[in-house]
C-alpha cells in the first residue's frame, strides 16, 4: 500500500497494491496493525512531530517488521563529498542553489508564526513548526535519534548516498550516474522555484529570489559548480514491546 498527499496517475497497478491518500501528521489509526515493511521516503522535512511519527509507525508495524526511512539534507556537497561552504553573493564559490536552500532553512528559524500554502503544489508548510520544535529543517540526524530512543524499535544502521545534480559524473558498471544526475537536476529545477515562492511570501525580497532563480537555471545547465545531494537511509526493526497510547494521544481522543 502507498500513502501520499497527492493523487497519482497510475497504470498497470498490480492487483495486490492499493493507494491511500492522507497526511501522516494525522496518524495511521485507520490502517490497523498489519504491515511487515514501512518505507518512508523524503517526508521527514514535512513532519510536524517526529517523536509522534515514530510512535504512529510502531502502532501499525508488526513485531519484527522493518522500517526503512530516507531523508535528504538541505545542504549541498562538492564533487569531493565535502559540504559546500556558505559564501556571500558576488564572491568566488557562491552557489545560487545553496543560497536558496540556506535562506529557506533560516526562514524556518526566524518566523514566529506564519502559515504558507502554495495551492498549485502538494507542499503546505507552517514555517513556525521547525522553530518551535528546536530542530533543523532537514532532520536527517533527528530521526535517527528518535528511533534510538524508542522502545518500539531496534536501530540497525544507516547508509549515505551522494547523488550528482546534473550530468557531470561518469557512469560506473554499478550505477548510471548520468541518468541519476539528470533526474536530480530535473527535481532541483522544480523544487527551488517552489521554495523561492514560499520565501517571497514570507517576506524575502522578490528581486533577489528572481535573480537567484535565474542563476540556478544556468548552474544546472552548465553543472557549475558541480554539486551533490546527500540522502541518508536508515533502517530499524520493530521490537516485541506492545504499543500503548501516549498521554498526548489519550488527550486528543478525549
Amino acid at each position: 500500500m502507498t500513502i501520499a498527499l497527492k493523487h497519482l496517475i497510475l497504470s498497470n497497478t498490480p492487483s495486490n497494491c492499493r493507494f491511500e491518500y492522507l497526511d501522516v501528521n494525522d496518524g495511521f489509526a485507520s490502517l490497523g496493525d498489519s504491515f511487515d515493511v514501512i518505507h518512508m521516503r523524503a517526508v521527514g522535512v514535512w513532519i510536524q512531530d517526529q517523536v509522534r511519527l515514530v510512535r504512529d509507525v510502531a502502532r501499525v508495524l508488526k513485531p519484527g517488521g522493518v522500517l526503512l526511512w530516507t531523508g535528504g539534507d538541505f545542504d549541498l556537497y562538492t564533487e569531493d563529498y565535502g559540504k559546500l561552504p556558505r559564501v556571500e553573493e558576488g564572491k568566488e564559490g557562491w552557489c545560487a542553489r545553496h543560497a536558496i536552500l540556506h535562506q529557506y532553512q533560516e526562514a524556518t528559524l526566524q518566523v514566529e508564526k506564519r502559515s504558507i500554502t502554495v495551492s498549485r503544489t502538494w507542499l503546505a508548510l507552517d514555517l513556525s513548526t521547525s522553530r518551535k520544535q528546536g530542530r533543523k529543517l532537514h532532520g536527517i540526524n533527528d530521526f535517527k535519534t528518535h528511533l534510538g530512543d524508542s522502545e518500539h524499535f531496534t536501530y540497525r544502521g544507516q547508509e549515505d548516498a551522494f547523488c550528482p545534480i546534473g550530468v557531470w559524473k561518469e557512469d560506473t558498471p554499478e550505477t548510471a550516474w548520468k541518468q541519476v544526475g539528470a533526474l536530480f537536476a530535473l527535481n532541483m529545477g522544480r523544487m527551488l522555484p517552489i521554495l523561492g515562492n514560499l520565501l517571497v511570501q514570507s517576506g524575502t525580497d522578490k528581486e533577489t529570489i528572481d535573480r537567484w532563480l535565474a542563476t540556478v537555471k544556468e548552474e544546472i545547465e552548465t553543472c557549475n559548480p558541480k554539486t551533490q545531494a546527500l540522502f541518508r537511509h536508515l533502517w530499524a526493526v520493530r521490537t516485541e514491546v506492545e504499543w500503548t497510547p501516549s498521554a498526548a494521544t489519550l488527550a486528543e481522543a478525549a
